[in-house]
């Protein structure tokens, strides 16, 4: 391990099971891209952080284990993983950059705040509709909302997405969508209502 005041710089080991040791409080950019080897991720209950392309292209890594005080993972931090078929996402997780997940072709679970998100669960909902077609997700929670997106970016389709609050509910209404996902912890009887209302248009 290259560690530096508590960055992992850059990992130089071979072993298909690697434990980040205690003290390391970033996964720096780039530390196992393209790991050829990595097959198992055990981060320490001190990371709080995951950089971007810290796991990129890493194509063995089949197990990812993410610590409860893990903050922020930025941008395409596992991109090209393609042998991943699920993660969980700890409920410490405030912040998720971009494409986190991109190109991970084989990826059918996502597991966060102790709720299941099967991607299959999803795409059987919208695969009739092409990429011709507008997708509107509404979220009162933006890492479910990343989430969302890194999906329907996999499979091509436009969307645009919205989190749930009074201005969105008024900025939707001027457009028109072919498909409404809902994504809210609380039932919001204003946000059904409103998607009714879209309906209609």
């Amino acid at each position: 391990f290259e560690i530096d005041n508590g960055i992992l710089i850059k990992y130089h080991g071979e072993d298909d099971e690697v434990i980040v040791p205690d003290g390391v409080i970033k996964i720096g950019s780039e530390a196992f891209e393209n790991n050829e080897n990595l097959r198992s991720i055990d981060l320490s209950e001190s990371v709080v952080s995951i950089g971007r392309f810290a796991f990129f292209g890493c194509k063995s890594l089949v197990s990812v284990n993410l610590p409860n005080s893990l903050k922020t993972i930025e941008e395409k931090a596992f991109r090209d993983c393609t042998n991943l078929f699920d993660i969980t996402l700890p409920n410490g997780i405030t912040n998720i950059e971009s494409d986190m997940l991109d190109f991970c072709d084989n990826l059918e679970e996502i597991t966060i705040y102790g709720e299941v998100f099967t991607l299959e669960d999803i795409i059987d909902d919208i695969e009739e509709y092409s990429n011709s077609r507008r997708i509107l997700i509404l979220s009162d929670n933006t890492i479910n909302a990343e989430l969302l997106t890194t999906t329907l970016e996999h499979f091509n389709f436009i969307y645009t997405v919205r989190l749930i609050n009074e201005q969105s509910k008024n900025d939707i209404q001027q457009d028109k969508y072919d498909l409404i996902i809902i994504d809210c912890k609380t039932i919001d009887v204003g946000v059904l209502n409103l998607t009714k209302e879209i309906k209609k248009s």
